[in-house]
This record gives structure tokens, C-alpha cells and sequence, in this order.
């Protein structure tokens, strides 16, 4: 099914015309009030917000124009103002020193805001795959609540958007959301714990390529029923991980990031080495 207001494709369960991310954007438009408010009585919520740009503030003040300035979208909580959409015109707007603002309000708990911020600005292409789990975060999504928990019970912090890790730091939100939905909870913990068995003190070991290669790795030894956390992570953490992806890029003609394939060939090939084929604990490719 189209959905008749954004154009994407959707499943339909009771032959809807619009997605569930529309049906939210319009509930969340009925009931609002357009208010002047006090600029400095207007909240950035952090925990779904994304990390404000000073450059883009900059910007929006340098060339401020009150006709393109727009409504700023407010979730009213508990008496109290949280910016929804609109936090770099209102920096913008304080760094100006204009003291009052248009405002659209509308009542809303702290996670129907993230809600709204998500949808709204993942529609918008106008925030990253980091900012929309943050969002996800906030306003309790199961999966992204779940993968934020067993990374920090494993020991990782999340670093978005950095390739320059250290141990003990995971980069992506994405490939982590894409290992805990393919080889389920127990696979992302599996990967996480055998990634700082083998590399525990090599940050690129946080990086996707190697986490989903790892992933995989570990889903056909376990398919196999050969899988061996300890004496496998003892083995194969002989091996930089800087090395399995310089080999795994040499026989690649594409990149890395697909689906982990190439390294977890590597990480089978080097678990295999002096392995006669007819062993139990030989993996098959």
C-alpha cells in the first residue's frame, strides 16, 4: 500500500491510506494552540534532541529573516515548554536577543514528543541514523531500548559517527539495531563479548565492518554447531583486526559494510588454518 500523504510504501492491516508514521504526525497536529512564548523559557529535551550545531545557529542569525522563521513546534509538559522543532531558530533567536517567539503547543508527554520528533524529521531526511535511535530511545522502542542495554551490559560505550575508537567504544547504532534484528539478542550480546575477548585492546575492533563480520562469523559456527567463544576469541584475537580487513578489502571489489560477509570469510579461513577438513571443529565456508 502508498501511503496517500507521504508517498511510501507501508503494510496495511485494515486497509489504511496512510502509514502509521502519518497517523502520528496528525493526531500530534490536533489540539495545538499558537502561542507568543518567552524565548528563554523554551526547553532543549537532550534526551531525543539532537546535539546543536553553533555553525547552523550561526548561519540562521547571520541571515535571519522573520518571514522565513516559521512556527516553532512546543510540547507543553507539566507546565513546562520542550522545544519539538525548531531548537536552532530558537538559539538563533537568542543569540539575536529576541525575547518572544510564535509557538504551536500542544500537550505532550516527553516520549510522544521524541515520537514526533522522530517521524517528523526522519520523513525530512533531516537527521541521522544516530539521531533517530536517540529518539527511539527516549520514547521507549523496544528494540533500540533493548540495544542500548546490552551494549552497556557488555561493557561497550555508543560513540555515533566516530571511526576513531577506543577499546571498549562501538560506532554505529545502525549496524548494531541490524545484528540484534538478524541474529537476535543473544547474537548482538555474542558478538559484543567475543569482540572484546578476542581485541580488548584494539578500538577499530568497535567498527561495523567488524562487528557484523563477527556476527556472522559466530551465526554459521553456532549453525554448525562448532561455535566456541573462548578458544575461538583466543585464536583469532592472534590476528590484528586491522590485518582481517586489509585482507578482507583485498578480496573485496566492493566495500565492507553489506552484510559482514568477506570478514567473517577471513575470520573462518584463520580459524581453519592447521584444522584437518573432517575435525569437529572445522567450519564450513
Amino acid at each position: 500500500m502508498i501511503c496517500i500523504k507521504c508517498r511510501q510504501k507501508f503494510n496495511s492491516i485494515r486497509n489504511e491510506e496512510i502509514c502509521e508514521d502519518c497517523a502520528a504526525s496528525i493526531e500530534m497536529t490536533k489540539g495545538r494552540k499558537i502561542m507568543e512564548l518567552p524565548v528563554d523559557k523554551l526547553i532543549i529535551d537532550s534526551s531525543y534532541q539532537r546535539n546543536l550545531d553553533y555553525s547552523r545557529v550561526r548561519s540562521i542569525a547571520y541571515n535571519f529573516d522573520p518571514i522565513r522563521l516559521g512556527i516553532i513546534t512546543i510540547g507543553e509538559y507539566e507546565g513546562r515548554y520542550y522545544i519539538v522543532d525548531g531548537m536552532h531558530r530558537v538559539s538563533a533567536l537568542r543569540l539575536l536577543g529576541i525575547e518572544k517567539v510564535d509557538c504551536a503547543v500542544k500537550e505532550m508527554t516527553q516520549s510522544e514528543q521524541a515520537r514526533y520528533f522522530s517521524t517528523q524529521h526522519e520523513r525530512q531526511r533531516r537527521i541521522t541514523w544516530a539521531d533517530k535511535f536517540k529518539a527511539d530511545v527516549a520514547q521507549g522502542d523496544p528494540t533500540a531500548t533493548t540495544v542500548k542495554r546490552v551494549v552497556a551490559d557488555c561493557g561497550y560505550r555508543m560513540i555515533c559517527g566516530s571511526n576513531k575508537l577506543r577499546p571498549g567504544e562501538v560506532s554505529s547504532p545502525k549496524t548494531l539495531t541490524r545484528i540484534y534484528t538478524e541474529y537476535s539478542e543473544t547474537g548482538l550480546r555474542d558478538t559484543l563479548l567475543f569482540v572484546a575477548q578476542a581485541w580488548p585492546y584494539e578500538g577499530i575492533a568497535g567498527r561495523s565492518e567488524i562487528l557484523l563480520g563477527v556476527a556472522k562469523f559466530i551465526y554459521i559456527s553456532k549453525k554448525q554447531g562448532k561455535f566456541m567463544m573462548n578458544a575461538m576469541a583466543e585464536k583469532l584475537g592472534k590476528t590484528s583486526t586491522e590485518k582481517i580487513l586489509s585482507i578482507a578489502r583485498a578480496r573485496s571489489l566492493r566495500n565492507l559494510h553489506g552484510d559482514g560477509g568477506m570478514v567473517a570469510t577471513v575470520l573462518i579461513e584463520q580459524w581453519n588454518v592447521n584444522r584437518r577438513r573432517d575435525s569437529d571443529t572445522y567450519v564450513q565456508l
